[in-house]
Formats: structure tokens, C-alpha cells, sequence
């Protein structure tokens, strides 16, 4: 009989304990001395660089307007999802608590139908590096990078593309590549012009033509259209408004 009272008594002071604790208000805090600095939730990222991070420090003083800043701050790093800070009392002593969920990070760089480019020269395209945090951004604009190397190299119909289910299943960072043909320019021709000779009309285009050894002559659909664009805005600033 005498065990079953103290096991409810322990329980019973349990909830008390609690109920207390949850009636104090952070900013009573405020210039209390802090006894430890707790951090939770960290798998990949090592607690150091998290002190490192953050200013709110054991023996000093508790600011509430300094853990808002470190929160902030741990943020601003692009390593965390979220970020939290909570106060407490554990025996009248006051313990900071961050707890932390950590961003998924790069478990690999990975380039497949390459042959035009070796794998170490598109890697020089990539953004970022294994073991960084995924970064959706950075993963689009190395894909646009690399796409864009193809085409000043010639290739204009390359197309790259992320494989998304690694991507989302196990960080991998997978640039599918379809090379397509090298095209070049052959001639340039224009059909159509009777005011302006082909001479003139060769001026407002930087497309070229390919010429053994001394020039290129790669295509790129993108800067034919802003050709295009020149020839249109030439004649309509000369009178054609509907050329």
C-alpha cells in the first residue's frame, strides 16, 4: 500500500513540476544567468560549427534579443530547415535549448552521356560541391551552365536534364546529357530583302560562318533569334513597320 502512495505522489508532483514551467514566460529570463546551451537534432553537421554559429554562451547572461539573433543566424547559414531556441528552468537552473533540423546535403556528383566533355571539365560548370546542402537553385543553374557550354561549343541542340528521383530519394545529383549533333554554319542567307543588300544586312548579325582553322562557326539557335531581332528592328527604325 505504502509503494502505490509514493509512486502517485512522484507523479503527481511530475505534473506540477511541468504545469509550473510551462506558466513561466520566456522573458522572465531576461539577465538570468545561463547555466548550459543544449543543441539538438544534429546528425551531419558538426556541434562545433554550431557553437560557432550562434553568440549565447553558458555564464553569460540570458538576452532574449541574442537568441532571436543566433536563430536567425543559424538560418541565414542555408545548412538548417528550421531552427528553435527554448528556455527552461531544470532545477532552477536556466538551460538554452536550440534544437535543430538539418538540411539534406549532396551525397554525390554525377554526369552520364558525356563524350564531347570529359566529367572534370563539366564539373568546373557545377555550382556546388558534395557535402553542401541541396540547393534546388544552384542544382537548376549548374544544369543551365553545363547546357550552355555545350552550345558555345557548338552543340546547339544539347539538352541536360536532373534526374529527380535521386535527387529527392537520395541526394544524388545526377546531369543526364544528351549531346545531339555538332551544327555549324554553313551560309548565311536572306530571302525577301530588296531595299538593303546582303552586305548591309551581314552587319547586323553575329552569327558567323564556319571557316577551317580561323573560325568556329558553331550555331546557336539563341543568338539567331536575337539576329533576327536586329534585322527586324533596322528596317522598322527605317520606315518597314510591318518587316
Amino acid at each position: 500500500m505504502g509503494r502505490t502512495a509514493s509512486v502517485v505522489f512522484v507523479f503527481c508532483v511530475g505534473i506540477f513540476v511541468a504545469f509550473v514551467a510551462a506558466q513561466v514566460p520566456t522573458d522572465s529570463f531576461e539577465g538570468r544567468a545561463i547555466e548550459a546551451v543544449q543543441i539538438e537534432g544534429l546528425d551531419l553537421i558538426d556541434e562545433g560549427y554550431v557553437r560557432g554559429q550562434i553568440r549565447t554562451r553558458a555564464s553569460e547572461n540570458y538576452s532574449a534579443t541574442r537568441v532571436a539573433e543566433d536563430v536567425s543566424r543559424l538560418l541565414r547559414t542555408g545548412r538548417f530547415l528550421d531552427a528553435r531556441a527554448m528556455p527552461r528552468l531544470e532545477d532552477d537552473r536556466l538551460i538554452v535549448t536550440f534544437t535543430l533540423r538539418e538540411k539534406p546535403v549532396v551525397q554525390s556528383i554525377e554526369i552520364v552521356g558525356n563524350v564531347k566533355y570529359s566529367t572534370k571539365d563539366l564539373l568546373k560548370e557545377v555550382e556546388f560541391v558534395v557535402g553542401d546542402p541541396v540547393d534546388r537553385f544552384l542544382v537548376s543553374q549548374s544544369r543551365e551552365q553545363i547546357e550552355r557550354k555545350y552550345r558555345d561549343g557548338g552543340y546547339a541542340y544539347a539538352e541536360v536534364t536532373v534526374d529527380e528521383a535521386a535527387l529527392s530519394e537520395s541526394q544524388r545529383v545526377i546531369f543526364q546529357i544528351t549531346e545531339g549533333p555538332r551544327v555549324r554554319v554553313r551560309k548565311i542567307e536572306y530571302e525577301g530583302n530588296i531595299t538593303y543588300e546582303t552586305k548591309r544586312l551581314n552587319k547586323l548579325v553575329s552569327t558567323r560562318t564556319y571557316i577551317p582553322i580561323f573560325r568556329t562557326g558553331e550555331f546557336d539557335p539563341e543568338q539567331a533569334e536575337r539576329d533576327a531581332a536586329n534585322i527586324q528592328t533596322f528596317h522598322r527604325e527605317h520606315g518597314f513597320l510591318e518587316a
